[in-house]
This record gives C-alpha cells, structure tokens and sequence, in this order.
C-alpha cells in the first residue's frame, strides 16, 4: 500500500489532488474498521480488528489501483474502451464523465462561496451543513445540463 502511495505521488500531476484523495481513503479505512470493531460481535476483539483492517486493506488497494489508472490514462482513452455500446449510450457516458471533474470543481467553490458568507457548518445534522451546498450545486447543474441539451439539439443529435 505504501509503494502504491508511492507511485500515485510520483505519477500525480496536482499533488493536492492526490492528497484529498488520499485523505478520503484513510478516513473510509478508519471508518471500516470502526464498523467492524463496533458491529461485528460475534468474534473477539482481535480478530474483529484483523478483519477490519483486513477488509480496509482490500478496498484501500482497489481504490488506488483505481486512482493510478485514472492518474496515468487521459479521459478520452477511457470513454474510447466506451465505444462497444450505441453511439447514443457512448454520448451519454462521455457527457458524464466529463461532468464529475466540473461538478467537483463547483462543489469547492461553492463551499468558499457559503463559508465566506458565515455559513458554519458545524451543526450536529448533516442536512443542515448540506442544505446550503446542494441547493446552488443543483440549480448550477440544471443549468449545465440545460445547456447541453440545447448545444445537443442545434448540433442535430437527438437522443
């Protein structure tokens, strides 16, 4: 797992990009371990903690050979293993994939935009730190997606 962090770092173009993510990953792991520690009663302590990190160790390799493949592969070279299914679900798939990078780009500036306002989001329910993050996150994605599909229809490709 440290070699693979290794390589990710080495291969990373934004390091700060392989630090958030990166950061996820330890925090689902912990969590991982967490549930099975806490839910898993049926076994003693030890062997509920080697499951758990265990279980944590699988799922943190998948994600970073997950994470390499899309640090080393252009977006265009994955849509294109895309193209056995209809041109129609290729287009589909390719506007999606796209979309997530802009998504998560809109996400951070919107948590800029709320903070700077005096939002605190240390509230102890979660819909109510979310609340004022997803609301404009939608309405900018209808917008986004609104426009597609006018760009789509005057270009001829009806779906």
């Amino acid at each position: 797992m440290l070699l693979s962090a290794f390589l990710i770092v080495t291969l990373c173009k934004k390091r700060e990009e392989f630090a958030d993510r990166y950061h996820a990953l330890i925090i689902m792991s912990l969590l991982i371990v967490m549930f099975q520690l806490i839910f898993n009663v049926d076994i003693n302590i030890w062997q509920r903690l080697q499951n758990g990190i265990i279980s944590a160790l699988k799922i943190s390799s998948l994600s970073l050979l997950v994470l390499i493949y899309t640090s080393v592969t252009s977006l265009s070279e994955i849509i294109h293993i895309f193209s056995f299914p209809p041109s129609k679900i290729g287009l589909v798939l390719t506007i999606t994939l796209s979309l997530i990078p802009i998504i998560i780009q809109e996400y951070r500036k919107i948590l800029i935009i709320q903070s700077t306002k005096g939002q605190n989001f240390k509230h102890i329910n979660p819909l109510t730190n979310f609340m004022p993050i997803l609301i404009p996150l939608m309405h900018r994605s209808i917008n986004r997606a609104e426009h597609i599909a006018i760009v789509i229809e005057s270009k001829g490709y009806l779906v």
